[in-house]
C-alpha cells in the first residue's frame, strides 16, 4: 500500500508544478513571447488550475480550490474562444482562395 507520506509529497509536488505553470504563463504573456491567442498560455493555465485544485482540496483549502477551479474555467473559455476565432479565420482564408466560377 502507498504510504500517506508519499501521497502527501506527490500532491505537494503537483501544487508546486501548478504554481510554476501559472508563473511561467504569466511571465511569457508579459514578455510578449505568448499572446492571449496562444494555445500554450491557456493549456498552462488549465493544467496549473487542475494541479492546484488537487493540492488545495487535499489540504482542505476549499476557498483556494474554488478560486483555482474558476481560474481553470476561464482558461478553458479563453482556449475555446481563440481556437474558434482561428477556425473562422482559416475558413475565411480558404473561401477567399477558391476560384470564382461565376
Amino acid at each position: 500500500m502507498v504510504s500517506q507520506t508519499l501521497i502527501s509529497y506527490s500532491v505537494q509536488t503537483l501544487g508546486w508544478l501548478g504554481t510554476l505553470l501559472f508563473i511561467v504563463s504569466y511571465i511569457q504573456l508579459n514578455r510578449g513571447v505568448w499572446t492571449l491567442q496562444d494555445t500554450r498560455f491557456h493549456v498552462y493555465n488549465i493544467l496549473g488550475s487542475v494541479f492546484l485544485v488537487i493540492d488545495t482540496v487535499y489540504d482542505f483549502s476549499y476557498a483556494a480550490a474554488a478560486a483555482n477551479f474558476f481560474w481553470g474555467i476561464v482558461a478553458c473559455y479563453g482556449l475555446i474562444k481563440f481556437r474558434n476565432q482561428e477556425k473562422v479565420k482559416s475558413d475565411e482564408f480558404i473561401e477567399s482562395k477558391k476560384p470564382n466560377l461565376i
